[in-house]
């Protein structure tokens, strides 16, 4: 099981290691607890401990993001190192909001919701 935590109202998804082929089952799993457990799908994924993001990974976390989108949610990247920043502008995903700090990300929803 991959590790979960709580920040206030907000899962946070904590993803270590290789992202790949072999751990997207889990990480989608996960995602469709959390989406269908809560009223407005809201995640942070913090990815410090991720050394490698390939392909299948980005295109899971692209159509979990369109998911959470589609009933008003979203994922919040945080704590991603800069080749994996540098990799996503270089691949033109512009959709990930991505914070330094999982209480920033936080902070992100919180004035979302104070503004609408």
């Amino acid at each position: 099981m991959l590790p979960i935590i709580m920040h206030e109202d907000i899962p946070v998804l904590r993803l270590q290691g290789r992202l790949d082929t072999y751990v997207i089952p889990s990480i989608e799993s996960i995602l469709d607890q959390i989406f269908n457990e809560a009223e407005t799908p809201r995640v942070i994924i913090n990815l410090m401990g991720v050394q490698y993001l390939d392909g299948s990974a980005l295109d899971t976390l692209v159509g979990w993001q369109a998911k959470f989108q589609q009933e008003a949610g979203d994922i919040k990247l945080s704590s991603m190192r800069q080749t994996m920043r540098m990799r996503l502008k270089i691949e033109n995903l512009t959709q990930f909001n991505i914070y330094d700090t999982d209480e920033q990300a936080y902070a992100a929803f919180l004035n979302e919701a104070s503004s609408s």
